[in-house]
């Protein structure tokens, strides 16, 4: 993996050379300035890779759900190697009420009722451990009020192990009232 993650850290800091943009915790999302010119994460996901899964809150669901993502099930949009079908050349085209909850918190991720960060990110690279874990420890303050224990465990994305271990870092910080 470090032969990996530094070919991505030279690939992000050639793209966003000079650029710093905000990344915290903000009114319960992630505020991540990278995400309308990067568009990494949304976009083509690599060949191999299994189809990341974004649960759908109820409230979230309608009939008309096919035209803003690729769906692994009616409750259930995923990023595969399409990317997703919201994603424009300036980002994201859907208000933040529509997006999966999972959008709101890239590169958080929710997992089992703790939390960790997607480190392919530039905004993970560029981003002290100190700030990202106070970002973590933020939203682990913030996501119980904003979501029901039920809401938290159908957010959470279902990953594999190995996923977590090769593509993520741990905060080890856990969301509370989150038992596995």
């Amino acid at each position: 993996m470090p032969t990996e993650f530094a070919a991505l850290a030279r690939n992000w800091r050639a793209r966003l050379a000079g650029k710093h943009y905000v990344f915290r915790w903000t009114e319960g999302r992630l505020d991540n300035g990278y995400c309308a010119e990067c568009r990494h994460c949304c976009g083509p996901q690599p060949e191999g890779d299994a189809p990341y899964p974004m649960p759908l809150l109820p409230s979230q669901l309608r009939p008309d759900l096919a035209d803003d993502f690729y769906l692994l099930s009616p409750s259930v949009a995923c990023l595969d190697q399409r990317g997703c079908k919201a994603l424009t050349p300036t980002g994201c085209r859907l208000a933040r009420s529509q997006r999966p909850p999972s959008c709101n918190l890239f590169p958080l991720i929710l997992h089992e009722g703790a939390l960790y960060f997607y480190q392919a990110c530039p905004a993970v690279l560029f981003a002290t451990l100190d700030d990202l874990l106070r970002i973590g420890e933020s939203a682990a303050r913030d996501l119980p009020r904003l979501y029901t224990p039920d809401e938290l465990r159908a957010i959470s994305a279902p990953l594999a192990t190995e996923t977590l271990v090769h593509k993520c870092i741990s905060l080890d910080v856990r969301v509370a009232g989150l038992d596995v």
